[in-house]
């Protein structure tokens, strides 16, 4: 089971830090000698499905470092290949969590995020600077954006840090952005403003940015930055709530820089200068009512693709 555990890490460090993998790509599974007793253990059955996920994510990172990944030479459009991989994926995934989730709906939250992080990382090398992927791309990464946000906040309401997945906030930043830039993905805007604006709101909710570690409180200023940048109302931190209740996804935007603008500069932030905002019902509400809004309007972008 160890093996198991550094089996994922391994596969996970890959495919962000763009290293190669210490562990070979063959599994020891069918040569687990191991009781029926020993298989139906809890902690062996959670272990086992993150075996299995990181089969699948090996499979990805040896297509992005092929190219097999790609089926344009703009990097822009997905293989065959791709779509392969993605349909087994989210096929098995379907079908694992179904009959578990029923029986543990709280249990599954830290593999959930590990899914979809995967996911997005996967997703996001297709979203190049200037030119957009095909819509259906576009509404998965927000799709995805969306289960990061929500299984993030069910995190939080467990009563569980959110601070150990402080890098997923800056990849959904980072993808809703992109989407956000894209000149001809306008009717994807909105959508892409109300995450970024939550992503900040719950950003700012971690004990991360409380307690400034992982250079959280420096990230949040460059984010605020480039809302400033992209004109994306309700920047300042000392607002109740990022994501009002009352608006949803029907903001109105001002005229959006191009993706090619220079990236905003890095701010020196102290750690006096901060006000911490203490947490309110209206900002709880305004979360879930974006996170429920959001889910509605992807769901009729998806049935119009």
């Amino acid at each position: 089971m160890c093996w198991l555990r550094w089996y994922y890490v391994d596969a996970w460090l890959s495919l962000t830090r763009n290293r190669d993998c210490l562990l070979k790509d063959e599994t020891p599974f069918s040569k687990l000698v191991m009781t029926q007793e020993d298989m139906e253990q809890p902690e062996f059955q959670s272990l086992y499905q993150f075996g299995v996920l990181t089969k699948y994510m090996r499979m990805y990172i040896q297509a992005i470092r092929s190219g097999k990944i790609y089926g344009s030479p703009d990097r822009r459009h997905p293989s065959a290949y791709y779509h392969q991989i993605t349909e087994e994926l989210t096929t098995w995934y379907h079908q694992r969590l179904r009959p578990s989730q029923k029986q543990h709906p709280s249990s599954e939250i830290h593999f959930h995020l590990c899914y979809h992080a995967m996911r997005l990382i996967v997703l996001f090398q297709f979203l190049q600077p200037t030119q957009s992927p095909p819509h259906n791309i576009l509404i998965d990464c927000l799709e995805t954006n969306l289960a990061l946000l929500q299984a993030l906040e069910h995190l939080k309401e467990l009563g569980c840090d959110q601070s150990t997945y402080h890098h997923m906030f800056f990849a959904i930043h980072n993808t809703a952005k992109r989407v956000y830039g894209y000149s001809d993905a306008y009717n994807l805007r909105s959508l892409a403003e109300e995450q970024l604006r939550t992503n900040l709101m719950m950003l700012r909710g971690t004990q991360a940015y409380s307690n400034d570690v992982f250079k959280a409180r420096l990230y949040v200023e460059k984010i605020e930055e480039q809302f400033r940048m992209l004109d994306i109302r309700n920047a300042d931190h000392s607002s109740s709530s990022i994501v009002p209740s009352d608006t949803g996804f029907t903001s109105t935007l001002g005229n959006v820089p191009s993706t090619t603008s220079p990236s905003p500069r890095i701010v020196v932030f102290r750690q006096n200068d901060v006000r911490i905002r203490k947490k309110s019902a209206s900002s709880a509400y305004s979360k879930k009512a974006a996170l429920t809004k959001s889910r509605h309007q992807l769901n009729y972008w998806q049935a119009s693709v």
